[in-house]
């Protein structure tokens, strides 16, 4: 991580500039500071809603996993009574491209985007999004 920034004041023994150059300071520090803040809950936002859309694709893939498994067990039923015409639940993965499209269908989708967001969620809290007091003191 680089070094902080020390601003020395120009004039240290002229009393007007020297006031004037310290309330310009410190106005263009809180002005850095509220830009730091809105964009850190801008980001903040964004990985809230990655983890919570990752959370309900997982949710969704779930939902639908149990959902072919239970026709998966109403079509062998079928089958041991000797109906013919039921076909099977397919749980296939396939990719595919093509006209600007791109499409993903895997049982485990919704798994790996919840691995990722919650990854990036504890990384943005972990390496972003920490609070480090820094001494603004002179010494």
């Amino acid at each position: 991580m680089d070094a902080p920034v020390v601003v020395v004041d120009p004039l240290p023994y002229a009393s007007t500039a020297s006031a004037d150059f310290r309330a310009q300071l410190n106005q263009h520090t809180l002005d850095v500071l509220k830009w730091q803040l809105q964009t850190s809950e801008r980001i903040l936002q964004l990985v809230m809603f990655m983890s919570l859309a990752g959370i309900l694709f997982a949710g969704y893939q779930l939902w639908h996993s149990l959902n072919v498994s239970t026709r998966r067990l109403a079509v062998a039923d079928k089958t041991a009574q000797g109906a013919s015409d039921a076909a099977p639940a397919s749980t296939d993965s396939k990719i595919s491209f093509g006209d600007g499209k791109f499409e993903v269908t895997s049982p485990i989708v919704g798994i790996l985007i919840l691995v990722i967001s919650l990854g990036a969620l504890y990384f943005f809290l972990t390496f972003v999004y920490a609070v480090d007091m820094v001494s603004v003191t002179a010494g």
